[in-house]
């Protein structure tokens, strides 16, 4: 998969574990300082870089919502350039075109998912779930008990 790849982040990263999720933290600890776990899902190229998550997903659902990227990328504060130029990479790494131009006439033009993107968006939806589930069960099995004030001395009356 040839082509220039532009910038794009290492999934090894240690920061790529932590960033926001659309559905929120997992909040497992109350009081003053509860503790949060908070999930990305990207694919990654072999190279490590990734193209596809969060941010492409929401474009194809503007898309898929609005029928035009120009709209989708509005919608979310984006650059029509950037829009495109972050489809265009997952589609030169998937090797796979994800949205399909309609040419203008009475409505004008705009653009319509493939079959591979609407199955694509699916898969990573359902997949986002397994692993939201996974991880708010393996986050209480591991911290439920964890209480910081155990360690400081500083107990609650």
């Amino acid at each position: 998969m040839g082509g220039k790849k532009g910038k794009s982040s290492k999934c090894e990263k240690q920061n790529d574990a932590f960033a926001s999720y659309e559905d929120g933290p997992i909040t497992v600890l109350e009081g003053d300082t509860p503790m949060k776990v908070t999930l990305r899902i990207c694919l990654c190229d072999e190279a490590g870089g990734r193209f596809f998550g969060e941010g492409p997903y929401r474009l194809l659902k503007g898309i898929q919502e609005k029928g035009s990227l120009r709209a989708a990328a509005m919608e979310m504060g984006m650059a029509y350039s950037k829009a495109f130029g972050i489809l265009r990479s997952a589609e030169e790494r998937l090797g796979l075109p994800l949205t399909q131009r309609k040419i203008g006439g009475v409505g004008g033009g705009g653009s319509v998912l493939t079959p591979g993107a609407e199955d694509l968006m699916i898969r990573y939806e359902a997949y986002k779930a397994a692993c939201r589930e996974a991880a708010e069960n393996l986050y209480y099995r591991h911290f439920s008990t964890f209480r910081p004030e155990d360690y400081t001395g500083k107990k609650e009356d």
